[in-house]
């Protein structure tokens, strides 16, 4: 039992709480179970919420990432469709293709806030083509730290490889090698 006064668990013949001293009567028994009981209930209530807090903890984990820290889930896309789509429609396929890569990139990166893939190619618009020259280069760091969270050999020539090909015109060739890079990473998921 408990003693009504301080809450110190007491033997159950016990007259006086060893506690604080306070003398401990048979009408106190109900006292006692009903502090056991708010006790209970409390230890619940608390179970509960840690239960809901966990719950939340895996929704986020899922929609964002892995519990191991290597990043999140992308599907492996084609690459051949995408770079025949964007010739026919005269580079129009390329802009979505470009949204889909900074997205993909961010997601493995485990970065879901950072810029989105239309942020990237307003802002590319803007500077005529400026900053993607600079986003490139960012998207091969973030590709290797992902690769190397993979077991996958990373190649840290990469962002420059995709600059000078963006640089000279290439630059569909560069979003393919991405999307390349890309893919690895989906299929050792």
């Amino acid at each position: 039992m408990f003693c009504p006064n301080c809450g110190h668990q007491v033997d159950d013949g016990a007259a006086f709480c060893p506690s604080c001293g306070k003398p401990l009567h048979a009408e106190n028994a109900q006292q006692d179970q009903q502090y056991q009981q708010n006790q209970q209930y409390q230890q619940y209530q608390q179970g509960q919420q840690n239960q809901q807090a966990q719950q939340f903890e895996r929704q986020v984990n899922n929609a964002f990432a892995y519990s191991d820290g290597r990043g999140g889930r992308i599907n492996r896309r084609d690459l051949v469709l995408p770079i025949i789509l964007s010739i026919i429609t005269c580079g129009l396929y390329s802009i979505y293709w470009v949204i889909c890569l900074v997205n993909d990139t961010n997601t493995v990166a485990r970065e879901p806030n950072a810029q989105s893939g239309v942020v990237v190619v307003l802002l590319g618009l803007i500077t005529c083509n400026i900053y993607m020259l600079y986003w490139f280069y960012t998207a091969a760091g973030k590709v290797n730290r992902a690769k190397v969270a993979h077991g996958l050999p990373a190649d840290n020539n990469m962002g420059l490889i995709y600059v000078l090909l963006s640089l000279f015109g290439f630059e569909i060739v560069a979003m393919a090698l991405l999307q390349n890079d890309l893919n690895q990473i989906a299929d050792a998921q």
